[in-house]
């Protein structure tokens, strides 16, 4: 049987993927920075969501520079 991927990861699983803090990640879900789903007292992150929100903060590589340059 193929295993299926996770469809939403709770705050320690976001923890532990991205290596943000968990006080941090509730504190993007409670600001809607991070959408989330509540199901009773549950707060799951989608991995869609997840994705999404992580591709928007990348940031662009930088080129190395050379040493002894301007």
């Amino acid at each position: 049987m193929v295993p299926l991927p996770r469809l939403s990861y709770r705050a320690p699983d976001v923890t532990a993927l991205t290596g943000l803090s968990k006080h941090f990640v509730y504190k993007l879900i409670r600001e809607g920075a991070l959408p989330a789903v509540r199901i009773g007292s549950s707060v799951s992150v989608l991995h869609d969501d997840l994705v999404d929100f992580l591709a928007a903060h990348r940031q662009p590589a930088t080129a190395p520079t050379e040493v002894g340059a301007p």
